[in-house]
């Protein structure tokens, strides 16, 4: 799950790798960043949320003003 803050001031969270603001229609997508490697450290990709302004279903939670 990924909890997000929307620009126009909601809070909604989702599963998977997209969703919509309920109060706006933007979009929040989930992306893996690239892997910076240094020496003696191993890290992960970890999940980056985006705002895409695109409309898309799939929230599961919202809090909107």
């Amino acid at each position: 799950m990924t909890d997000v803050a929307c620009f126009c001031g909601c809070l909604f969270s989702f599963n998977g790798g997209a969703g919509a603001c309920p109060k706006c229609s933007k979009v929040a997508s989930v992306t893996a960043g690239p892997v910076l490697e240094r020496p003696g450290h191993s890290r992960p990709e970890q999940p980056v949320p985006v705002m895409n302004g695109a409309g898309h279903a799939g929230q599961t939670q919202a809090a909107c003003p």
